[in-house]
Formats: structure tokens, sequence, C-alpha cells
């Protein structure tokens, strides 16, 4: 459903909270799930929604335990030229104000800022990607003038990620795909968010898990390592974001798996991400708590409309490997798993992808 933007950025007037969500069928009772903290768990929440379809993914968040959510906002719908924003600009800092203060529940916000407008955009750039801006600073100056509604007393926004996936061609469009490429956006939007909300917490891009070789991308591992080389390890202070996603297989499982599809080679596996990023960042002596801005497993297994199963789109076959049960399942273990000795130490914040996020064939589409 399209944004109706609103004129305001006061927060809305507080509405009338609507009784607790009913028990989900079938749910195992309490005491034979682990016990988690939500302190150090969030769920992305696709932004494309009005204030009603708000608050009720709140109510979700709220009842699944979560005390964070993060929105990915484009940057390009926001700035159609440069220094002039749109009226979204307005009811984007209105809608993250109204994830802070309605239904009764506190929720902390981290934000993930992406997108190049395209008076920004190298000219090679494809139209249906995401590109990176020519200029870095003007990423920065967005970022300024974004972040500046928030009185950094109030608290509104309390994480950033800088950019999403650079590793890969669809979010790095029209420019060399390197970690040096994205430590150059990294450092004016770093000084910037640190001038206007000294206080928040900035977290470098997740990068997308993909292997050596594959079209259009780079391998995360590498990409990882480049943004070292280019001084990623001068920033004490940051938090390093991850994406270990783990195909169709379980947490706790680690490479490899021979005769399994998607079980050769280590970046198809939850944990093997986690423990060769902290290999990466220690070698390089930045051991920096890691967020997890995106994780999750999905399936197409009983989702038709009439419960009947449908064939997983081609960029995500590997959907077709995971029953619901196990996507259930698997979360769960990989919430607690990171909650528990030894990726405790190390991940400090776990953001579930996606609450109301929907693709239908391979095109991404409005929420359910």
């Amino acid at each position: 459903m399209a944004i109706t933007p609103s004129p305001t950025d006061q927060p809305p007037p507080t509405l009338e909270v609507p009784s607790p969500l009913p028990p989900v069928p079938d749910a195992p009772p309490p005491e034979l799930l682990p016990t988690l903290d939500g302190r150090r768990m969030g769920i992305q929440i696709y932004p494309l929604i009005d204030a009603n379809e708000l608050d009720q993914m709140l109510r979700h968040a709220a009842t699944l335990g979560m005390t964070w959510i993060k929105f990915q906002i484009q940057w390009s719908e926001l700035e159609p030229a440069p220094g002039q924003y749109s009226p979204q600009f307005d009811f984007y800092v209105l809608m993250i104000s109204r994830a802070v203060y309605q239904i009764g529940t506190r929720f902390n916000v981290l934000l993930s800022i992406v997108g190049a407008p395209e008076w920004a955009r190298p000219p090679g750039a494809d139209p249906t990607m995401h590109a990176p801006p020519v200029d870095p600073q003007t990423y920065a100056n967005f970022l300024r003038a974004f972040m500046s509604r928030f009185a950094p007393q109030d608290g509104i926004v309390d994480a950033v990620e800088i950019w999403n996936e650079p590793n890969l061609e669809r979010e790095w469009s029209g420019a060399p795909i390197s970690g040096a490429a994205y430590m150059n956006l990294f450092r004016p939007a770093y000084a910037a968010l640190r001038e206007v909300a000294p206080n928040v917490t900035i977290i470098t891009a997740g990068l997308s898990p993909v292997g050596p070789g594959v079209p259009g991308s780079m391998s995360d591992r590498q990409f990882l390592q480049e943004m070292y080389a280019a001084g990623l390890a001068s920033f004490p202070d940051v938090r390093l974001g991850v994406h270990p996603y783990g195909w169709g297989n379980a947490p706790g499982e680690t490479c490899c798996i021979p005769g399994r599809g998607w079980g050769d080679n280590p970046v198809f596996f939850f944990l093997d991400t986690l423990n060769e990023y902290r290999a990466i960042s220690q070698r390089n002596g930045h051991p920096v708590p890691m967020w997890i801005t995106e994780f999750g497993w999905g399936t197409y297994q009983g989702i038709g409309p009439v419960g009947e199963n449908l064939p997983a789109p081609a960029i995500v076959p590997f959907f077709d490997l995971v029953t619901p049960q196990e996507q259930a399942q698997y979360t769960v273990d990989a919430l607690a798993l990171m909650q528990q000795p030894p990726l405790r130490e190390f991940v400090e914040m776990a953001f579930l992808w996606n609450l109301n996020f929907a693709m239908v064939g391979d095109i991404a589409t409005d929420p359910f």
C-alpha cells in the first residue's frame, strides 16, 4: 500500500492500543523454548505502508518479544534534487518517530539508508539497481540532513547502517565493486553522523555472503579484507555488519555437507560466516562487536491461496529446501546460538529479515 505523506514531522497523537494478538496455533509451550533476551533482538519492517499498517507491524514485533526494529530507507525517494526533499522525507521522519512513541512499547530503531538518486549516480548505473553516488559527500550530506530532524537527546534513532550489501552489483551499480570504494563512502558518512548524532551506533554495511567468481559480485570475505586494507580498523567504535544467511542449512551446521544443495561452501552456512568474519576482524586488530543486520530462512511451502506449496523464485531456489517448521526452528535456534557462548561474546545484535516483505515470482512486492 502506498504511503500518504504527512505535512508535519511531529509525533502523532497516541492511539488506543488494541487488545493483544491471539496466541499462535500449535505453538510449543514456553517451557520448551529457549530463554531469549529481547534487548538483543530486532526485526526489519518494510516501510512502504500506512500508519495503521505500521501500528499492526509494531504490535507483531512486540508480541515476538523484539525491542529493536529496522527500517531500510531509499535515499533516491527522498532527495529528488540536491538539497531538495520530497514529502516522503517528512513522512519517514514521522513514521520513525511513531515507531518509538506508539502502541505502548518503546522500540529502539536501526536505519539503513541506501540507493543514490539519479542526479548523484554514476553515468553508467543501471536504473533498475541501486547505485552509490559519484561524490560520497552527497550521501554524507543527506545523512546529516535526515538525522538532523531527530534531536540527539530524544534518542529516536539509535543506530545507522551505512549502505547495504555493497559487494553486489544490484546494490552498487555503475561503479567498481571493492572494499576500498565502500570505505570512500563510509568515511564522510561516519563523520556526518558523528557530527549530528554523536551517540548513535554506526554499523558497516552488511555484506551478502557470496563465494568468489560469482558474476555481478565480489566475495564478501575478500571485500571485508579490502575494507580493512583501506582503513576500517581506524574506526574502533563501529560495529561490523553481517548478513549470515544459511540457505537451506541449519544454523548450527558447518561446511561442508556432501550431496546437499548449497552445502559445499562456507558462505552457505550461518555459523561459518560469523566465525570467518570474526577471524578476519581479529587478524586485522579490530575485534569489534558484530551486528547481524539481516538473517533468516525462507520457505514457499504452504503459502499458496489455499495452503498449497508454491515454487520458489529462481533467485532463491534454496527456499524449496526449508519447511515452515524448519523455518521456525532455525530462527529460534539461531537466536539462541547468538545469545550463548561463544557467539554472544562477539554478536551484539541480530535483526530478522523481514516481517512484512513479500516475493511473488521474482518480483519484490508490497507487503502482504
